[in-house]
This record gives structure tokens, sequence and C-alpha cells, in this order.
């Protein structure tokens, strides 16, 4: 019965020393000056989009007068529905952003500028959403709500 238990030991103490010695999973997070990119297994479109991030961020900064004070960086979430008719969308009062990846893993030449594109755009609504704190103040779909959404 002793060795029974010595043997069960030894291969939690061995599991134990494997996990430790694996570490922490590192995360698939790229951050930059205004967003935080949680790209999961789109390393490549993350590394291509990046540097269309500060244009996608000062455009609609210039444009409303407001650079998201107080919220802190955007975060932008990849998924892929290749058969999905929205290449992104945002929640109002969130700080963060679901950009549609349609090609899949692969990220042809004209990908990231299309990808930018929509980051400016849907960063356009949570910053017009932040400004006048409308999420706050309003429910979703309360009249001043959906009166308000021609604007954004």
């Amino acid at each position: 019965m002793f060795l029974k238990h010595r043997h069960r030991l030894a291969l939690l103490w061995l599991l134990a020393l494997a996990l430790a010695l694996a570490g922490p999973a590192l995360a698939a997070v790229k951050s930059t000056t205004h967003y935080t990119l949680d790209y999961g297994r789109w390393g490549g479109v993350a590394e291509a989009l990046a540097p269309y991030l500060e244009a996608a961020f000062t455009t609609p900064q210039a444009l409303l007068g407001y650079g998201n004070q107080g919220h802190g960086k955007i975060e932008v979430i990849f998924y892929s529905e290749p058969d999905g008719g929205t290449l992104g969308y945002m929640y109002p009062g969130e700080n963060a952003l679901y950009l549609n990846l349609h090609g899949g893993q692969s990220i042809a030449a004209h990908q990231p500028r299309y990808y930018g594109s929509t980051v400016a755009h849907e960063t356009t609504h949570i910053l017009y959403y932040h400004k006048p704190g409308l999420a706050e103040r309003h429910d979703l779909y309360s009249e001043a709500m959906l009166s308000d959404i021609w604007v954004s």
C-alpha cells in the first residue's frame, strides 16, 4: 500500500514540476499607443495591422476633438466569421471593438489597410459614445440613443 501511494505522490510531484517549468502561457496580445490587440492565432495580422493603428485612432480623435480620456487603450478582439456580413462592431459604452478577419489566417496585401479602416470606423463610434457619455446616460434601446444613431 505504501508503494502505491509513493508512486502517486511521485507522479503528482512530476506533474507539479512540469507545470512550474512550463511557466505562464504567453498571451496573444500586442499593445500599441492607443490599442491592445487580442489577436489569438492571428499574430501575422496583428503585426501587419500595427502600422495603421496610429492613424486609425488620431483621425477620429481629430474629427471629434476627443482622445478617449479616462478609458485607456481600446481593446481590439480578432475573430473570423468568413460568411459574416459585418467587418467589425462595438457595443456602445464599451472600450472594445471586434474585428472580423474574413481572410482567416492568411493576410493579403490589401487587408491591413482594409482592417485599419474598419478599426478607425469602430474607433469613431467608441470615441463618440465616450465623449458625451451617451451610453452612461441612456439605455441602449432608448429613444434618445436610437435618435442619436444616425450621427454615429
